[in-house]
């Protein structure tokens, strides 16, 4: 009997116990959902730095494409943005703006005549309104043709400055017009975080001045 007895605890089958059981149920599901939660944290994450990112390239894209007629323009003449919004019948000639104040906009003459006539007197502005970077050609001084919003409506300009040097003409000027550019702003795209940018970059003009 005493045999028998220890035979049949011997030969006993192990498992877990229901306690056991709902611990490890209870273990396995709590990683789960912080897995789980983590996952789509992430992914939220991905998603806001893509956009945001998409907003910053369109911000050194405008100022890319900026510089390039700038670089390429001449007889710059730096002022306030109501020269764009109520442009004079004549256009100016030339005018630095000093490194201690600057100007929020800039005029001068495009590298390629916007008309077959009096190409002279072509001039294209650059400057900021309702917070977005605009672009008015004035071809042949006309002041009628809509300007073109270069920077995204998702894009709010908050401060836009020209600092220019180098305009003159006089016969000791040797010097080439330099114009350093300084913008700044903030991202309103929805569903992404508020990113401040600030962008800054200085460029001289391929064509001599004269």
């Amino acid at each position: 009997m005493k045999n028998l007895f220890k035979l049949k605890f011997k030969y006993r089958a192990k498992g877990f116990t229901l306690v056991e059981l709902m611990v490890v149920i209870a273990l396995f599901t709590t990683i789960m959902t912080v897995a789980i939660g983590a996952l789509f944290s992430a992914q939220a994450v991905n998603v806001k730095l893509q956009q945001t990112q998409v907003v910053i390239d369109g911000i050194n894209l405008a100022v890319e494409e900026m510089v390039r007629d700038i670089r390429y323009g001449s007889t710059f003449y730096c002022t306030d943005s109501s020269f764009a919004l109520n442009p004079p019948a004549i256009m100016p000639d030339r005018q630095d703006c000093l490194y201690s104040t600057g100007n929020n906009a800039l005029v001068f003459k495009p590298s390629n005549g916007l008309t077959s006539t009096n190409s002279s007197n072509d001039r294209i502005a650059y400057y900021v309104s309702n917070g977005a970077l605009f672009k008015k050609s004035f071809p042949a001084g006309d002041t009628t043709v809509p300007a073109i919003q270069v920077t995204a409506s998702d894009i709010k300009i908050q401060s836009l400055l020209f600092f220019v040097k180098g305009t003159g003409t006089i016969p000791v000027d040797y010097i080439q017009p330099v114009i350093t550019i300084s913008i700044s702003g903030v991202t309103t795209k929805s569903q992404t975080n508020q990113v401040n940018f600030a962008v800054q970059t200085t460029t001289s003009t391929r064509k001599i001045d004269k």
